[in-house]
């Protein structure tokens, strides 16, 4: 299956395409319910439940943000993990941590 990146995602890194294309794979419910392959949506147009989490680090130094990424026009399984990281006042550093199904 290859994805088919549409708006903003068409910047996504490579292997950031090819890892969201491998999860959802021929055989998944998703691919199953989305042939077309996944498609990353824009979070103010898609529908169903907005999920995310956000803690603070203990030291202050930043915090953890786990966002539950809308692909083909919906919330879903997929889970983006982003680091924020204080480098300077006002300055914050920003890491994408990890994606993965919960």
């Amino acid at each position: 299956m290859s994805p088919v990146p549409a708006g903003p995602s068409s910047s996504l890194p490579a292997v950031t395409v090819a890892l969201v294309s491998d999860t959802f794979s021929p055989g998944t419910i998703f691919s199953d319910e989305h042939p077309e392959g996944p498609q990353f949506s824009s979070p103010r147009t898609a529908t169903g439940r907005e999920r995310w989490s956000f803690v603070t680090f203990a030291d202050g130094s930043g915090g953890e943000l786990d966002y539950d990424v809308p692909l083909n026009g919906e919330f879903s399984d997929l889970t983006a993990q982003f680091e924020f990281h204080w480098r300077a006042p006002r300055t914050l550093a920003v890491r994408l941590h990890d994606l993965h199904v919960m």
